[in-house]
């Protein structure tokens, strides 16, 4: 079972209700990284538990496949997992060019959940102590409400002048994000922040351990906009993020030159490879995709091989086209060798052979 929905649509709350009622004897794995995932699942024999993988995204860019999840199954384990909506539609593959774990989904049942009212959750809030709040409530949905989110949109937003360091630090945290669907390592961090400062701030000086500080503080008793990560990273709150996400501003210069092979892993470069395509920068998605592709790992270097070859057909390289595609249909990977077939029938057919 896979929950779809906005941030604190409550998809969490929903699966753990769900996965109480129909399994509450059931033994539950709860991996914190998709590595922990991986890890475990090639040094010990996972058997009847309920699996529980939130925020799918993460353990997709990890190295979850198909046939990994699907070895989970049939070895007598339920999954269940949660992703943002946001996060899910990056998966909806539209071309050829794929990014790590895109059928992986198909293992899963969706199911999706909207955080707005329904008709008669409205009209039971209007005829309530709180149809005031109505407006309000309709914008993120109730659950959002009062988890803090609009609140902690608000800080977002105050921050840019009166915290502007700490309001860079998540800028830039949420799109890296945006390009690579992993935390941000805070070394990085520290280098592409200072891009995002406002211009009136540009030169500014800074107590820097305060910014990150009032940054990374909790809010409320369960909100805070810059959250500590596993390895030394920074990833920013799920409404937060969704918000910048949503808005669709162009990533900055500085977010692409920092996507060097060692902040990222080749799964990682592969969907950094994807968005850079999306976002029309074909040398930068050339770059990382060839990452990719060299660093040998199964299917993610057969996905890069394909996507290199749409890449290449794309510019006019037919000759590049076909070779990258070839290594695609000969790494053995069923999956990324179908669709290689696919891109290197319509060169042969446009070539009239």
């Amino acid at each position: 079972m896979l929950i779809v929905g906005p941030s604190m649509a409550g998809k969490s709350r929903l699966a753990a209700e769900a996965v109480h009622r129909t399994h509450p004897r059931r033994s539950t794995l709860i991996p914190i990284t998709g590595k922990d995932l991986i890890e475990l699942q090639d040094q010990a024999s996972i058997e009847g538990c309920l699996v529980w993988l939130e925020d799918l995204e993460q353990f997709l860019t990890a190295g979850l496949t198909r046939e990994r999840a699907r070895r989970l199954v049939s070895a007598g384990n339920i999954l269940v997992a949660t992703i943002r909506t946001t996060e899910r539609a990056k998966f909806d593959v539209t071309d050829q060019i794929k990014p790590p774990g895109w059928d992986v989904l198909d293992v899963f049942h969706e199911l999706r959940l909207d955080a707005r009212l329904s008709r008669t959750e409205t009209a039971l809030m209007d005829r309530s102590s709180y149809a005031a709040l109505r407006e309000r409530i309709s914008v993120c949905g109730l659950a959002a409400y009062l988890g803090g989110a609009p609140k902690a949109w608000e800080h977002f937003e105050n921050w840019e002048e009166t915290n502007p360091l700490g309001w860079a630090r998540i800028r830039a945290a949420a799109d890296w994000y945006r390009v690579t669907l992993d935390p941000v390592p805070d070394a990085v961090l520290e280098t592409v922040a200072p891009a995002y400062l406002p211009d009136e701030h540009r030169y500014d000086t800074f107590n820097r351990d305060k910014e990150i500080q009032w940054a990374s503080g909790l809010l409320n008793d369960t909100v805070w906009l810059l959250i500590p990560a596993p390895g030394k990273s920074w990833r920013v709150f799920d409404y937060i993020q969704d918000r910048i996400t949503n808005a669709g501003e162009p990533i900055r210069t500085e977010i692409w030159a920092a996507l060097t092979p060692g902040a990222l892993t080749p799964r990682a470069a592969l969907q950094a490879g994807t968005a850079a395509h999306m976002n029309g920068r074909n040398e930068t998605a050339t770059d990382l995709l060839r990452q990719a592709l060299g660093s040998g790992d199964g299917q993610t270097a057969a996905l890069a091989a394909n996507n290199l070859g749409v890449l290449r057909e794309e510019i006019g390289d037919m000759k590049g086209a076909e070779g990258f595609y070839r290594q695609a249909l000969d790494s053995g990977d069923r999956q990324a060798a179908a669709w290689a077939a696919y891109g290197l029938g319509a060169l042969q057919i446009e070539a009239g052979d």
